[in-house]
């Protein structure tokens, strides 16, 4: 039996070496090639080498555990065609991943799901040696949402923020990540969300709030659907996000907004419009006068004679139409890789609306995180999900950093439970 730590160290170079050796000459090219040659000295003499078979080992594959040396994949990571993009070679290192040690920047994610074992991942931000508290912890899951969101408790979540694939009909790229959008079929569309929304209604609480972002594809026929749903009562707006980044049209107008369906679980909902106050635009139909020192917005009712003042720095709240919030471009530095990422403030303007700090915000189409990612920075618990382990491999990541961050500026969030149970 080899020695553990030699044993470590040779796991972590396998997982680079396709990548090496297509860079002959480079340092990180010869390190391999040294051990490369100390996995031979320490190869075990096992059945499999005598010409026998070995509890199932593909000796020509290399195949053990899942893990496949030839295709380069171990526990989920591919380096055969890996993108380099913040990859440190020689710790083996990518966005501060280390993928055989399963650390991540000194966060254990201690069980790792082997062989479809399901095992929850645990990461704590309070600093070592403090005693335990009682919060409840935050989760990510790597699962289907149908199957992930049947488990949750009734009237459990406080509001629910979904960007579902848009149906385009296309596969959607990020930087080095990618996934397949849903059949460009509006009917087959609502078909497939439609049971997602009602287990959505279920954990609502009475108070709770559901925003549904689309587009022009899909919105409409979405809009009929929780409108039978939930009742055209309890539709509280359609929020136009507008935005000047993207293509433009030589047969039309360019199409650069999108929409978000926000509908209450009662008659009762919850809605802080002071935490969402805007900037007041000057050059309105107002006019700017002197109360005292403080200059307000100043109009009058032509029929009744009626003034009305409002004080420039106490700002107002947004109309349904937002354009002061612009899109991520592929530069900014907020952008993760993944597709369609949405920018923090527009997230964060929806969450601060309707939730209060230790309430909990839940998403089951989690893609780039920034839903968990606001909520965590805000103060609020959460509950996301994604089908894809690329995406959920790179929310924990983002999270990991971002608590890590908290804590050391005094506020550390509650421990981030990692699920991953069908990926």
């Amino acid at each position: 039996m080899r020695e553990p730590k030699l044993q470590h160290a040779l796991g972590r170079w396998r997982v680079i070496s396709g990548f090496a050796e297509r860079v002959p000459g480079t340092k990180l090219h010869r390190r391999i090639v040294m051990w490369q040659a100390v996995d031979r000295i320490a190869q075990p003499v096992t059945p499999a080498s005598r010409g026998g078979v070995d509890d199932g080992v593909e000796k020509d594959g290399v195949e053990k555990d899942g893990v496949e040396k030839d295709g380069v994949e171990t526990d989920g990571v591919e380096t055969d065609g890996v993108e380099n993009d913040g990859v440190e070679n020689d710790g083996v290192e990518t966005d501060g991943v280390e993928t055989d040690g399963v650390e991540t920047d000194g966060v254990e994610t201690d069980g790792v799901e082997t062989d479809g074992v399901e095992t929850i991942e645990r990461i704590d931000f309070e600093p070592a040696g403090t005693a335990p508290y009682d919060r409840v912890a935050d989760r990510i899951a790597c699962s289907e949402a149908a199957t992930e969101v049947a488990g949750w408790r009734t009237g459990s979540i406080d509001a629910i923020y979904i960007d579902p694939p848009f149906g385009t009909g296309v596969a959607r790229l990020g930087r080095g990540h990618r996934y397949a959008d849903r059949a460009d079929d509006p009917d087959a569309f609502v078909a497939w969300l439609l049971p997602l929304l009602e287990e959505g209604q279920r954990v609502l609480a009475p108070h709770g709030s559901l925003f549904v972002h689309l587009d022009y594809r899909t919105v409409h026929y979405v809009k009929v659907a929780l409108d039978r749903l939930f009742g055209r009562d309890l539709f509280v707006n359609e929020l136009v996000w507008c935005y000047a980044v993207g293509g433009k049209s030589r047969r039309g107008f360019g199409r650069k907004h999108d929409t978000i369906l926000w509908y209450a679980r009662s008659a009762d909902w919850a809605f802080y419009p002071d935490a969402v106050r805007v900037p007041r635009r000057g050059g309105s139909h107002m006019r700017v006068v002197l109360d005292g020192d403080r200059p307000v917005q100043e109009k009058t009712d032509r029929r009744t004679g009626r003034v009305y003042r409002y004080p420039v720095a106490a700002g107002k709240v947004p109309e349904d139409w937002w354009s002061d919030i612009e899109t991520l471009n592929h530069s900014d530095r907020e952008r993760i890789g993944w597709p369609s990422q949405k920018p923090e403030r527009l997230v964060e303007r929806i969450i601060h609306a309707v939730t209060r700090p230790g309430d909990r915000v839940a998403d089951w189409f989690a893609g780039s995180g920034t839903t968990a990612a606001v909520a965590q920075r805000l103060g609020r618990g959460f509950m996301v999900c994604d089908r894809e382990r690329a995406a959920v491999d790179l929310c924990v990541v983002r999270l990991a950093a971002q608590g890590r961050a908290l804590a050391i500026a005094g506020t550390p969030p509650p421990p981030l439970e990692i699920l991953r149970s069908s990926c």
